[in-house]
């Protein structure tokens, strides 16, 4: 047995020299491009590359002939908005390639299509073949586990797949809505969709996030890749063309990132803003998959049951795994996952917080309250979002959390 590294650095993970020389392709391997757009990416930045330099980057049964495939040959671009702090040189430093922005405008859409695009013509001009998948991740997404990377390509062994996307936990200092909301979106259940889906899930099917996400280039560009001028939900927006292009859109909860946010009650209205602006621009979105609303009644039923009697079993929490009492998902999570450990650590605090939450009458209510501010925000922000033609560009500036966007309209 023998280990290889990359050129950036990577572990192959141990392969068998017996298996190189019976290989019909003894140099495959499956190429793979990570993107990460930065902007001052701070005190996250060094936890983010050390995730990244970890991956044990072991063979995964991916294209047609997944047993010439010794492993991934992995790069990472690092595409900078003019960040002013330490984020470009600690990437160059970790062997990271870097792409500036230069004058232009960070977008969701538009900066990762340029991305995509700046790779495959460097390949060319390097002498190098494109790479098969495409993965997206933020600077704020710190990976959870040694094989997260190749959990995440694992579900395009089936080749419909066409995106996948991991599980994200919330960070060690996330609220309890904000962990909530993580555990609501991201269940420890997989899955894989098809169009023939949406009837049950409606929009969910087309559920997709770049915060940790992976596409399959040639289909990727068959539904033409990112959209340009969207404000945001490019990852939506390919997942619902994949999936009306007869591909599947796969969920991938062994793969795994830390990663949440702590909106204030503004925060979360301007978030709302921006998503009912996207569904203005992507109609088509909900015209093939249906409505947001029974989504949002499903998650408010969810945060309103931890400030109710439901027991933490039921909630997906529990007492200590360390305990004889150790909850039916943490022990499936032990027996599904070989690197649980990040799953039962974000149960654990969570747990505590539910706890403390139900601790006292006035705890329960400030968290009921919590989630009533917070739903409120979120509905009027997406109703002023959809209705963002009728409205000042000055005045969706101030409004809108992406106010770079309607800089450059």
């Amino acid at each position: 047995m023998t280990t290889t590294v990359t050129s950036q650095g990577f572990l192959l993970g141990e392969i068998s020299l017996d298996a190189m020389s019976k290989s019909p392709h003894p140099k495959h391997q499956t190429r793979v491009a990570l993107l990460v757009p930065t902007w001052n990416a701070g005190a996250r930045w060094p936890a983010w590359i050390a995730g990244v330099k970890s991956q044990v980057l072991r063979a995964v049964p991916v294209g047609a002939e997944p047993r010439g495939r010794l492993g991934i040959d992995l790069s990472v671009w690092v595409v900078d908005s003019h960040s002013s702090d330490h984020t470009v040189a600690l990437s160059r430093s970790a062997g990271f390639e870097v792409l500036s922005l230069g004058e232009q405008t960070f977008s969701h859409g538009g900066t990762r299509q340029w991305a995509v695009e700046q790779v495959l013509e460097r390949s060319r001009a390097w002498g190098q073949p494109a790479p098969e998948f495409v993965l997206l991740m933020t600077q704020d997404a710190i990976l959870a586990s040694e094989e997260a990377l190749c959990e995440l390509l694992a579900p395009f062994a089936d080749p419909a797949v066409g995106a996948v996307y991991g599980r994200q936990l919330p960070h060690t200092d996330a609220t309890l809505l904000a962990a909530q909301a993580r555990f609501f979106n991201y269940p420890s259940e997989g899955a894989s969709r098809s169009l023939e889906d949406r009837a049950r899930l409606g929009i969910r099917a087309a559920f997709c996030s770049d915060s940790f996400a992976a596409y399959r280039l040639s289909h990727f560009l068959a539904v033409g890749g990112f959209p340009r001028q969207v404000i945001m939900g490019e990852d939506m927006w390919v997942a619902g063309q994949l999936l009306l292009s007869g591909f599947k859109v796969a969920y991938a909860p062994r793969a795994m990132v830390e990663h949440s946010h702590n909106y204030s009650w503004l925060e979360e209205f301007q978030r709302y803003v921006d998503t009912g602006v996207f569904h203005a621009q992507a109609p088509w979105l909900l015209e093939k998959f249906g409505g947001v609303g029974s989504e949002g009644l499903q998650m408010l039923k969810a945060q309103l049951s931890w400030a109710g009697q439901a027991s933490l079993e039921a909630l997906g929490l529990g007492p200590d795994k360390s305990g004889e009492h150790q909850t039916q998902q943490a022990q499936q999570e032990q027996q599904a996952l070989p690197t649980a450990t990040a799953v039962l650590r974000s149960l654990e605090r969570t747990r505590l917080q539910v706890e403390a939450m139900r601790s006292s009458p006035r705890t329960r209510i400030l968290f009921v309250a919590q989630v009533l501010l917070s739903l409120g925000a979120k509905g009027l922000g997406y109703r002023v979002g959809r209705a963002h033609h009728w409205l000042p560009r000055a005045l969706l500036e101030r409004l809108s959390a992406l106010k770079g966007f309607w800089t450059e309209r």
